[in-house]
């Protein structure tokens, strides 16, 4: 089963930036710095991966905890926030809609480096001509 949960990523990160949240896609392991949450429903936990995203900055400020050693999230709290769940198939429209959303941002950001290789050769290939001369 797929289920959605956050991983610590360094201890010397400031706390707004040492988290992950992902959905695995195999059995795996959790621990204190991995927190998993799983509603046994794969559009759900999809549903709560872009919800929890969305929303990334804001959970971080409200329950991020730093330590002498380790910086985590407070997840007893965390357990406490309420999330507006819709019906389920609302859910699955709005995951739909996400999937386009992002394939859209993907090709826009493909462009988008491609467009930068370009700038990048056509400044070289102008200041190349500015000193032949």
């Amino acid at each position: 089963m797929k289920s959605l949960f956050y991983v610590r990523k360094s201890l010397q990160i400031k706390a707004l930036d040492y988290c992950k949240t992902l959905i695995v896609k195999k059995e795996c392991t959790i621990n204190q710095d991995i927190k998993a949450i799983n509603s046994s429903v794969l559009e759900v936990n999809q549903f709560l991966y872009w919800y929890i995203k969305a929303y990334e900055k804001e959970l971080l400020i409200k329950f991020a905890k730093t330590g002498t050693t380790v910086d985590r999230i407070v997840f007893e709290d965390f357990l406490k926030c309420i999330i507006p769940l819709p019906p389920l198939n609302v859910i699955k429209k709005i995951n739909e809609k996400i999937h386009l959303l992002m394939k859209l941002y993907d090709q826009l950001n493909e462009e988008i480096e491609k467009s930068n290789q370009n700038l990048k050769l056509l400044t070289e290939s102008v200041l190349k001509e500015a000193f032949q001369d």
